[in-house]
C-alpha cells in the first residue's frame, strides 16, 4: 500500500488482523475463543458487547432515551464449510457454509476447527480438498463440476478413530487457509484475500466509529451505534436481531457489491456500470430511504468525493433485514466495488474504501453540526 493511504488510515495493522481472523457463519466467536482480547484492543476505549447470534455491538456519545440513533453496520462472517460425516477411511465429507462457489474450492487448503484447545487458542487441524487428477477424468468427468457430496477434506487421517483422536466430528467448521494481501498491484493500491466480504465493512466502520468526537455527538443529543453483524451470509440473521435490539433512526450498512467492468463479464445491464476505483457505490431499491441516499449523493458532490450508483433488489444484503426489523429506520447501503466475490481471490479498491469512509464521516460531521 502507497504512503499516502499509510498515512491517513491509521488503523491498517488492526485491518490485517481483521483479514486473518476466520469467522465462518455462526461459529464467529466459535473459532476465536480470544476474541474479547482482540476487541480490546481494537477499540480499546468504549466498552462492547457480544449477543448469543454473535451480534458485537459499541455505543458512544448520547446515553439519553431521546437520542438520535445512527447505526453503522457490517458484517464478519464468511463463507465456510462443515463437516457433514467423517469417513471409515478417516475422509471428511462436507457440506457448504454460505454462499460458497463449488468450483473454486478444489485444490484448496483449509483447516478443521477442532474442538481441543492448546494456549487458551481452538487447535485448527490442517487439512487440504483434493481431486481426481486430470489424466484419469473422462471427457464428461472434465466438463462437470462435483458436487459438495463428492467432495472431501482429507486430514491426513486414515481411520475414523483417527479422526476422533484429534477433536474433530460432524459439525465441525472449516475455513480456508488466509493469504491476504493489503498492497496488491502494480500501483499497490488493491487488497486481495479471502473473507474481504465483508471485512473491508468492518474496518471502514469502525475506523469511522473510532475518530468520530464523543463530545460532539453528546452536545448534539446524538448516539452512534458500531455493530458487527453475525450470520449475513446464511440469512442476514444477525442484522435482523441487531436491528430489534438497537432500533435505530438511522442505519448505514456497508458491503461489497459486484464489480461489473469488462473483466469480470458480469452484465452492466443487470447489476450497473460499477468498477473498482471509481468510488464508493450509492445504492437505491426499496430497501433504502431515498431522501438519505440522496442527502449523501448530496455530499459527494460538495466534497468532490468519488462516486456511483446502483441498483439493487430487497434481500441481498444487510440493509433489508435492518430495515425491515426496525420500527421507524432511515436506511443506506454504502457498497465497496469488488471482483471474484465469494471466492479466495476477493480484491477491492483502497480509493473506493477512502471514498466510502470519508463519506460516513462528513455525514455524521453534518448531523452534528445541523
Amino acid at each position: 500500500m502507497n504512503d499516502n493511504y499509510e498515512s491517513n488510515l491509521k488503523d491498517i495493522l488492526f485491518f490485517r488482523e481483521l483479514l486473518f481472523l476466520h469467522t465462518p457463519s455462526g461459529y464467529e466467536k466459535f473459532c476465536n475463543p480470544n476474541l474479547e482480547i482482540l476487541l480490546s484492543k481494537w477499540i480499546p476505549t468504549i466498552p462492547y458487547k457480544i449477543d448469543n447470534i454473535g451480534n458485537i455491538t459499541w455505543k458512544r456519545g448520547s446515553m439519553n432515551d431521546d437520542a438520535l440513533k445512527i447505526m453503522l453496520s457490517a458484517h464478519y462472517d464468511e463463507n465456510a464449510l462443515q463437516v457433514v460425516n467423517v469417513r471409515d477411511d478417516g475422509m471428511l465429507n462436507v457440506i457448504n457454509l454460505g454462499g460458497i462457489d463449488k468450483k473454486t474450492i478444489l485444490g484448496s487448503h483449509v483447516y478443521v476447527v477442532s474442538d481441543r484447545f492448546d494456549n487458551n487458542k481452538r487447535v485448527f487441524i490442517p487439512g487440504i480438498i483434493g481431486k481426481k487428477p486430470i489424466h484419469k477424468e473422462t471427457k464428461e468427468e472434465r466438463e462437470k463440476v462435483d458436487d459438495f457430496d463428492q467432495i472431501l477434506v482429507d486430514i491426513g487421517a486414515k481411520s475414523k478413530d483417527e479422526v476422533r483422536n484429534t477433536g474433530i466430528h460432524v459439525g465441525s467448521p472449516i475455513v480456508f487457509k488466509k493469504n491476504a494481501d493489503i498492497s496488491f498491484g502494480i500501483n499497490n493500491n488493491l487488497i486481495v484475500s479471502n473473507g474481504l466480504d465483508d471485512k473491508v465493512g468492518i474496518y471502514i466502520i469502525s475506523h469511522v466509529f473510532n475518530i468520530i468526537n464523543d463530545e460532539d455527538l453528546i452536545n448534539k443529543n446524538i448516539q452512534l451505534i458500531l455493530c458487527w453483524t453475525s450470520q449475513e451470509e446464511v440469512g442476514l440473521r444477525g442484522a435482523g436481531i441487531s436491528a430489534k435490539q438497537i432500533n435505530p433512526d438511522i442505519s448505514i450498512d456497508v458491503d461489497v457489491t459486484f464489480d461489473t467492468s469488462k473483466s469480470t463479464a458480469i452484465s452492466k445491464a443487470k447489476c450497473g456500470d460499477i468498477e473498482l476505483g471509481k468510488g464508493v457505490t450509492l445504492e437505491y431499491g426499496p430497501h433504502t430511504n431515498y431522501n438519505i441516499v440522496a442527502d449523501l449523493k448530496d455530499i459527494c458532490n460538495r466534497y468532490a468525493l468519488c462516486y456511483q450508483e446502483q441498483v439493487s433488489k430487497v434481500g441481498g444484503n444487510n440493509t433489508s433485514a435492518i430495515q425491515s426489523n426496525s420500527l421507524n429506520c432511515l436506511s443506506a447501503h454504502l457498497g465497496i466495488p469488488q471482483k471474484n466475490m465469494h471466492t479466495q481471490v476477493e480484491v477491492c479498491h483502497w480509493d473506493d474504501i477512502k471514498s466510502c469512509i470519508d463519506l460516513i464521516i462528513y455525514y455524521i460531521n453534518e448531523k452534528i453540526s445541523n
